[in-house]
């Protein structure tokens, strides 16, 4: 990223589909500075997948729960409208940043 550009890379998905994993590895590769903001949910093609990222999954701070099954699957949802990069996160988590990657404007 050139100095001194802007740019806001939004990752939206249910908790445990992989949003942060691949958004630190993008902030990495661009230098960029990571946020986590959980509001923003989208399916997930594997439900069972799903569930074992959820009950797995570790709490990125001291003192943060984590979802249970029942809470993520009572959420409500509703599919993003505006144009996106839409990644089915199974696989290569750098493959997945470098389709992310060569898909954002220049800029």
């Amino acid at each position: 990223m050139a100095a001194g550009s802007s740019r806001l890379v939004v990752f939206a998905g249910l908790p445990g589909c992989g949003k942060t994993t691949l958004a630190r590895a993008l902030a990495d590769e661009l230098g960029a500075t990571f946020l986590r903001i959980d509001t923003f949910e989208a399916a997930i093609v594997s439900t069972a997948e799903h569930r074992r990222r959820v009950e797995s999954r570790t709490p990125d701070r001291p003192g943060q729960g984590n979802p249970t099954w029942a809470q993520v699957r009572a959420r409500r949802w509703e599919p993003l409208t505006e144009p996106r990069i839409l990644i089915d996160n199974t696989g290569s988590a750098a493959a997945h940043v470098a389709t992310i990657r060569a898909a954002l404007p220049v800029g």
